[in-house]
């Protein structure tokens, strides 16, 4: 078992365990093809901070059959402390970036690509936040010509991004409306500690539904799209919090912060 660090991440990275993770190829592809949505440093290249970087290469961890370790994530941090820059470009990243297992190369290294199909959806209580809190930084971390590019037939729209392949665009918490959708990547925003007060327990499950079927396919692994199996299963760290009866992995925690305004990030992918 990985010690837990005290930001509620495994100790150290990857690396340091052992542990085979696509995160470097992911984290260089963001800072090559991204850039600063605001700030003072608007325009300029993206920069992960360390902590950024850390669960980037944990989220991407695997096992040594290419399967992530982690279907679900959440962070949880007071408001100001870079949680939806750092959302939007892992959105950015799901859209057009290396996230599908191809391989490994002659290092051992995984190789990874771009995913075929991409639809990664950002939700949140109203279309509005949805767009305001993430769509918006996407669209201004992909508005350069580095990105245009090197990702096919971008393009950027005020209510959702484009590309050859597929969409990034956002959606309410209506759990109704999300049935059959083949969605590869969620990113769920919530203002308070309750899942259920903002995003509702219907929606998850509904998305959970969708992973179903999606893994269950000839060419997948039959799984339930979020709980890990086999041996990669020793390698997860306590999990502190329950959602839909699977597994939680939980950065950061409630306790002693004294802010008004905590806001949740929860993020599923395929």
């Amino acid at each position: 078992m990985i010690p837990v660090a005290v930001d509620g991440l495994p100790e150290g990275w990857p690396q340091d365990h052992g542990v085979i993770t696509a995160g470097p190829q992911v984290l260089a592809w963001g800072e090559c093809t991204l850039s600063q949505p605001d700030g003072a440093h608007a325009g300029q290249r993206w920069a992960w901070t360390v902590s950024q970087a850390r669960f980037v290469a944990w989220w991407y961890a695997m096992d040594a059959a290419g399967r992530f370790l982690w279907r679900r994530a959440q962070v949880v941090l007071p408001k100001g402390a870079g949680k939806s820059p750092m959302m939007a470009a892992l959105a950015c990243v799901e859209l057009a970036g290396p996230v599908v297992f191809k391989g490994f190369d002659a290092d051992g290294a995984p190789v990874m690509t771009a995913h075929p199909s991409p639809d990664t959806k950002l939700s949140a209580l109203s279309l509005s936040q949805a767009v305001d809190a993430t769509l918006g930084l996407a669209n201004a971390m992909l508005d350069n010509p580095t990105a245009g590019r090197e990702i096919p037939g971008l393009d950027v729209g005020l209510t959702r991004i484009r590309t050859t392949r597929g969409m990034l665009s956002p959606a309410t918490a209506k759990a109704p409306s999300k049935e059959g959708p083949r969605y590869t990547a969620v990113i769920w925003m919530r203002r308070t500690c309750g899942i259920e007060a903002t995003v509702g327990t219907g929606w998850l499950r509904c998305c959970a539904g969708t992973w179903a079927r999606w893994t269950a396919g000839p060419s997948r692994p039959r799984t339930c799209g979020c709980r890990v199996t086999g041996p990669s299963r020793r390698l997860l760290p306590p999990t502190p919090t329950r959602w839909l009866q699977g597994r939680m992995w939980a950065t950061g925690c409630c306790a002693g912060i004294r802010s008004a305004t905590v806001r949740t990030w929860a993020m599923r992918r395929l």
